[in-house]
């Protein structure tokens, strides 16, 4: 170690095997606090100045404190409580010369009993901080490179080790809370496999905290990923056993839907689709060009959860550009937040049969939570359009009314059935494939698009060539899905 002078600045020459580098007091200065800690110049490429030990552990808390400054006897209490008054000062003056050797004399300023630092150090926490201030989740996730000062301990530094405790934990909260918008962020735009691995990192860094199983729990449903899911969930049930935790109430809830999902059942003829059995075995492919109308629908959904009105949204594509399978991914993102989801796909075979389709999403909608509050009268009416509701409602006799009047009643009693299980849960309805719709269904529909609004439910339709003008009204929104 030796000291130069040059062009009238104090200039310290550091020799680290072997080599040798100069520092400049007025350099900036680059301190890891998160993950591997360490202290060394801007330059990535020299060697650390500072280690992991009771030198550093007092920079960083100058650094984090409040106008980066302390008392000398604060800095003895923390560091050398173990020693009596005489000897932790003596350690500390030598910890502030060994800290002045390594970094430079002007590193941290001393105003009798105080003790302040004046250099220009970046730290990783204040890129973090400010990323988490400034909502810009992507960034703050990529700025946590860890736990806050860890696997710091030295003798007579309990004071230091429980300030960086506390300091941790709310490094880490912050870390949990800005992974759990960045997934929902990512998911909200279709991207499955970048939100599922953000959340895996927020889990294996806090195995302890259930909010983080629960991220990706979520995530996983979301991507559709229900083995992957339910493994998990086996792997926290087991975890909490050998701790004597219990699950939380939305972390129950949570791996109740996990276990549900890992046998799913289509909701329109009773019987797993290929492409639902598929999606229990497989992770689901990001959507590519779909982000904008995926992130419409969601988008729609948390206004409707957020107490806004009900909306209608309509996604139109010639066949074979992936409008179902936008609706199925859609489905499951809904899902994974616990939203009430009924999906009903029209069929070509029924295209003929008149009410077919109306009688699907009747039958589908009785067996929903809510769906008995529904009148004895509308339920005849639902009943008599379609038989299997009569395993879950009671109607005192079929209705028996014919031509434009038995629509116009049907069209009511399906109104007043979605009313019912709409005010029970939040209730999402995507109605796929229209085009295929017998004509009596399609009457039935309009009215039920007409009062989304007023229903409180999110609706959301598709078709091949339907547009605005083919309906009896408007929907909020008209996505149209274009080739690649």
């Amino acid at each position: 170690m030796a000291e130069l002078i040059r062009t009238g600045v104090r200039m310290t020459l550091v020799e680290e095997g072997g080599s040798a580098h100069i520092l400049n007091p007025t350099q900036t200065f680059r301190g890891s606090w998160l993950g591997h800690v360490h202290v060394g110049t801007s330059k990535a490429t020299d060697p650390y100045l500072l280690p992991l030990g009771k030198p550093l552990a007092l920079l960083a808390y100058l650094d984090c404190a409040f106008r980066r400054s302390a008392s000398r006897e604060r800095m003895i209490s923390l560091i050398w409580s173990e020693d009596a008054d005489s000897r932790g000062r003596q350690n500390l003056r030598q910890t502030l010369f060994y800290i002045r050797q390594r970094l430079g004399a002007d590193i941290i300023e001393s105003d009798g009993d105080q003790l302040r630092l004046i250099a220009s150090l970046n730290t990783d926490r204040d890129v973090f901080e400010s990323a988490v201030e400034r909502e810009a989740w992507s960034e703050a996730v990529a700025a946590y490179g860890g736990a806050f000062l860890d696997g710091f301990a030295a003798p007579g530094s309990a004071g230091m080790e429980q300030w960086a405790s506390v300091e941790r934990m709310r490094l880490s909260q912050l870390f949990l809370g800005a992974s759990d918008a960045l997934a929902k962020e990512l998911l909200s735009t279709g991207k499955a496999r970048e939100a599922v691995a953000v959340a895996r990192r927020a889990r294996d860094e806090m195995r302890g905290e259930q909010r983080a199983w629960r991220i990706l729990l979520e995530a996983q449903l979301s991507a559709r990923d229900h083995l992957s899911a339910l493994a998990e969930a086996d792997a926290l049930e087991l975890q909490l056993a050998d701790d004597g935790d219990e699950l939380e109430q939305a972390t129950k809830l949570l791996v109740r839907a996990v276990r549900a999902r890992s046998g799913v059942v289509g909701a329109s003829n009773g019987k797993a689709s290929e492409s639902e059995v598929s999606s229990t075995t497989a992770l689901a492919r990001d959507l590519i060009a779909r982000e904008h109308e995926f992130s419409t629908v969601i988008n729609a959904w948390d206004e409707l959860c957020a107490d806004k009105p009900g909306q209608w949204i309509h996604i139109s594509a010639p066949s074979g550009l992936g409008k179902s399978r936008l609706l199925s991914d859609i489905a499951a993102r809904l899902r994974a937040v616990r939203a009430t989801v009924v999906e009903v796909r029209a069929s070509p075979g029924e295209r003929d049969v008149s009410g077919a389709f109306a009688a699907n999403i009747a039958g589908v909608l009785a067996g929903r939570r809510g769906a008995r509050a529904i009148s004895v009268e509308s339920a005849g009416i639902i009943v008599g359009l379609s038989p299997s509701a009569s395993a879950y409602l009671q109607s005192r006799a079929l209705d028996t009314a014919m031509g434009s009047d038995a629509v116009r009643r049907r069209a009511l009693a399906l109104t007043e059935l979605l009313q019912c299980v709409a005010h029970e849960n939040r209730l999402a309805l995507l109605l796929d494939d229209l085009h295929w719709a017998d004509a009596e269904s399609r009457t039935i529909v309009d009215a039920l698009l007409a009062r989304a609004k007023e229903l409180g439910l999110l609706l959301v339709t598709t078709a091949r060539a339907l547009g605005d003008r083919d309906f009896a009204s408007s929907p909020g929104s008209m996505l149209q899905l274009h080739g690649f």
